[in-house]
């Protein structure tokens, strides 16, 4: 879509961001329903557009359910492949299309079984000092390793 407008994934977060706003601060349930079917939908000009308002949500709803998490990153997943297939099928053919629905669901299952089954949601009782810099750090360092790569790579 040549000349379209496109936000990044900041406006993006500020869209999940006033997502949940909107789920906690609105009361009346249509005017609710409203505004975030509306944010979502807002989301088209962003990157991850509609995806990440509605996992927003759906991790949400799971809040401090074990359960729910499993359902979460389970629909997560199938959500994100279920997209990917349907880009890629115009290409590839139903078929084809699969290895790249399976590539894009694979991360969030490892994640999901990273963060279900690993991560035991306590702070860190040694080093924070490190892991509080290292994470700081890693965001802004590995999209410039990555920006160092494409410009090695591409010219």
């Amino acid at each position: 879509m040549a000349g379209m407008l496109r936000f990044n994934m900041l406006f993006t977060l500020l869209l999940c961001f006033l997502v949940l706003a909107a789920q906690e601060k609105i009361h009346s349930g249509f005017l609710r329903v409203f505004c975030i079917v509306l944010l979502i939908f807002a989301s088209i000009f962003c990157d991850w557009a509609l995806l990440a308002p509605v996992f927003t949500l759906l991790f949400a709803w799971a809040e401090n359910s074990r359960l729910r998490k499993h359902v979460a990153f389970g629909v997560a997943a199938v959500l994100y492949g279920g997209m990917a297939w349907l880009s890629s099928m115009r290409t590839l053919g139903a078929v084809g299309a699969l290895p790249d629905a399976l590539g894009c669901a694979m991360p969030i299952l490892v994640s999901g079984f990273f963060i279900l089954y690993l991560y035991s949601g306590q702070r860190a009782a040694q080093h924070r000092g490190f892991y509080k810099w290292f994470f700081y750090a890693f965001y802004p360092g590995h999209l410039l390793v990555l920006g160092l790569l494409r410009v090695a790579l591409l010219g």
